[in-house]
């Protein structure tokens, strides 16, 4: 008789991992591509939101047929990114793996893997990219022996290097803390500078010659309204890093100008971010937010759970955030017989990443609702006052009492009395408000709207009175935009009189 041990094994080895997939994966995609290799049993699909890529296990009807689709589609391209495929039993050691680096811009994960293939039978190799594709500049390759990987370095260090496309990379033994590290150092170097709080009498000239002071300008970007003057603020290019970064010191804070007489806000000169960069700033002060007013735990209540996903197929989900110290998968009778599960990480921070994460992720179509446990004695207290605080599902939702400053937004309604929406970005966002409304079908009642136009209308309208630069969050990152719809609508049941 089989043991569960051995059942496990033998599901194994039919499953293959395919990672890395674009989110508008769909699970028609992945059985159209591996169908063509053999029967396949079963397709679990895991979407992650619109800013991570997916992954998914196929089960085959046989073991050929596994090895077969990791051999023939193992840089296959979906959606214009290539994919990884591996076995499943193959994902969890990492003891053959080695870091690369200083690879050429146009690198892919295909070009990795040709490169060390002389060197031993890979498992898995993968090029860091940006969430719009482009290449970090490093990756991981993963061996199926660790003397495959110990042979990468031992003839690295006699060859004295090894040019790529150009490159003289860098090749070591991977450990964990090179992906945070590596991340880390790529993202603290930088030349271009954002500027703002300068007299509008202040013109291009006068700004370079004094960012000059400090380091070679390469551009200069000064953008004028349509009567030549100023907009306010600027981009400025260094040569180097360095020049950057003395430019920040010595002027950040300061008065340049000699305005501060006239109480003018001091010079601003920072890193200028990229958009990505933006929304991580974005999510981490939202984290911040999110930890005041609650109790943050390690803990979490998964519910939205579908038949079929138990809980080895949650622990593959959940532990991509950190480690999981523990985990119990149970069935509601009172509920339908739906599944739920409890699972407690490590760290709070891992916890929180799960949170985030979690509720973006579908399983066979459902969305998953990832919360923080609440103990009996928290319940009754959230009860008590009113249920403020932490929502289960709508993450990261501000402090209740949070106050935004005005921008002084003109107020226009149609004949109907309906808001009209304005301007690009306003436009935009009440695009994006309708398109989210059904997802929140269940408050409309309350909110005091019958239908997704009125719901759009009315938040849209709550929200006019935010600064353009939080507007344009809410477009940029869905998360952002989810929030703040659910702190309106917390507002308004509770009566409050401002809305955010």
């Amino acid at each position: 008789m089989e043991t569960d041990e051995s059942k496990r094994a033998k599901s194994d080895s039919l499953t293959i991992y395919v990672g890395d997939l674009p989110p508008k994966t769909i699970d028609s995609d992945l059985f159209r591509i591996f169908s063509n290799v053999g029967k396949i049993l079963n397709i679990k699909l895991i979407k992650r939101g619109e800013s991570a890529p997916s992954f998914a296990f196929v089960t085959f009807e046989n073991e050929e047929d596994a090895e077969k689709a990791v051999r023939e589609y193992k840089h296959y391209e979906l959606h214009d990114r290539q994919i990884r495929v591996m076995r499943k039993d193959e994902r969890p050691p990492e003891t053959g793996n080695i870091f690369v680096k200083n690879l050429p811009e146009s690198f892919t994960s295909k070009d990795l893997d040709d490169a060390f293939s002389m060197f031993g039978e890979i498992v898995s190799c993968k090029v860091a990219t940006t969430p719009q594709g482009k290449s970090k500049g490093y990756g991981f390759v993963q061996f199926k022996e660790k003397r495959s990987a110990k042979k990468v370095i031992k003839n690295f260090n006699n060859l004295n290097g090894l040019m790529l496309g150009g490159n003289k990379i860098v090749v070591e033994l991977y450990n964990p803390e090179m992906k945070k590290g590596e991340s880390k150092k790529v993202s603290t170097m930088f030349t271009n500078c954002f500027i703002k709080n300068f007299p509008g009498s202040v013109g291009e000239k006068e700004l370079l010659d004094l960012l000059e002071k400090y380091g070679k300008v390469t551009s200069l970007c000064f953008p004028t309204k349509d009567d030549g003057k100023p907009k306010g603020f600027a981009f400025a290019n260094f040569e180097t890093h360095e020049s950057a970064l003395n430019a920040i010191n010595g002027l950040h804070g300061t008065f340049p100008f000699d305005n501060g007489k006239d109480g003018g806000e001091p010079f601003y000169i920072q890193k200028g971010q990229k958009r990505e960069e933006r929304a991580e700033v974005l999510r981490k002060m939202f984290e911040q937010l999110s930890m005041q007013g609650q109790n943050y735990k390690k803990n979490l209540y998964i519910t939205n759970i579908p038949e079929g996903f138990g809980a080895e197929e949650l622990s593959n989900i959940f532990k991509e955030f950190g480690s999981i110290t523990s985990m119990s998968v149970g069935v509601d009778g009172a509920n339908n017989q739906k599944q739920y599960a409890y699972i407690c990480y490590s760290t709070p921070e891992e916890a929180s990443i799960a949170v985030e994460r979690g509720n973006e992720i579908y399983l066979d179509g459902n969305r998953l609702q990832v919360a923080y446990f609440k103990n009996k004695l928290e319940r009754m207290k959230e009860k008590e006052f009113g249920g403020l605080g932490y929502k289960p599902g709508i993450p990261y939702m501000y402090n209740q009492g949070a106050s935004f400053a005005s921008n002084g937004f003109k107020r226009e309604r149609s004949r109907s009395g309906s808001v009209k929406p304005y301007g690009n970005e306003l436009e935009k966002l009440h695009s994006l408000v309708l398109a989210a409304a059904p997802s929140f079908k269940s408050q409309w009642k309350s909110f005091g709207v019958s239908n997704e136009t009125e719901f759009s209308n009315k938040v849209t309208k709550a929200f006019r009175n935010k600064p353009e630069e939080e507007i344009r969050d809410m477009i940029d990152v869905n998360f952002v935009l989810t929030k703040n719809i659910a702190a309106v609508i917390e507002d308004d049941n509770s009566n409050d009189q401002v809305l955010l």
